[in-house]
């Protein structure tokens, strides 16, 4: 079980928001999520849809992904896979991983499954109803948290609490939304921070830019 300390303050973090704060990071977090999730139910119907959203977003998991070391014999977990599951996606097409995305939400698993089978990937990507705050870690190599993926701070105690040494973990979230993340993090001395890197695919919406933090359990 991971102990718990104060580590060094880091010079990149954000601060805790105050209420107000809070309530507008909410607020953002939410219309955030609406829009990822039309985006992938759009994906969904669409194969050229799809196309754009693999080629815009999906190089940017791909620049996450070199951390990685993915390799065939790696057992990888993504948490919130949403309906048009483009992490496994990615993994299972440029690194032949087996992948396990999991969501909470029953009514999107059977669009994931279906763009699974349509892709041919069935046999290295299973699509599973599971919630991040119980789910069982212990046997992951890698493990992603999706940006839309929440409470956070409930997921990632859980995977700390859980997860093997030398477990890989990207947690994206949003740039504006980090503190909570950093304030869980900086709790666990048996938590080391690899990289933080920021993504803007789309700069126009200022909801879209996210931080994906990379860690690894000692």
């Amino acid at each position: 079980m991971p102990e718990s300390s104060k580590r060094p303050p880091d010079k990149n973090q954000r601060k805790e928001p105050n209420i107000i704060g809070r309530i507008c990071i909410d607020i953002i977090r939410a219309l955030t999520n609406l829009f990822w999730q039309v985006v992938d139910t759009l994906s969904y119907r669409s194969v050229k849809i799809a196309k754009l959203y693999s080629q815009s977003i999906g190089k940017e998991y791909l620049s996450e992904y070199r951390l990685l070391g993915v390799q065939k014999d790696k057992k990888i977990l993504h948490i919130g896979c949403g309906p048009y599951p483009l992490t496994e996606i990615s993994l299972a097409e440029q690194f032949g991983a087996q992948v396990v995305g999991i969501d909470k939400n029953q009514n999107i698993l059977k669009m994931a499954r279906d763009v699974v089978i349509e892709r041919a990937l069935d046999t290295q990507i299973t699509i599973k109803h599971g919630n991040g705050i119980s789910y069982p870690m212990k046997d992951f190599d890698v493990i992603i948290i999706s940006s839309c993926a929440s409470p956070k701070k409930e997921i990632l105690e859980n995977i700390f609490h859980q997860a093997k040494k030398d477990c890989i973990v990207i947690v994206r979230e949003l740039d504006i939304a980090t503190a909570n993340i950093n304030t869980t993090i900086n709790k666990h001395k048996n938590i080391e921070i690899i990289k933080r890197s920021h993504h803007h695919p789309i700069p126009l919406l200022l909801q879209i830019p996210w931080t994906s933090i990379s860690l690894r359990v000692k």
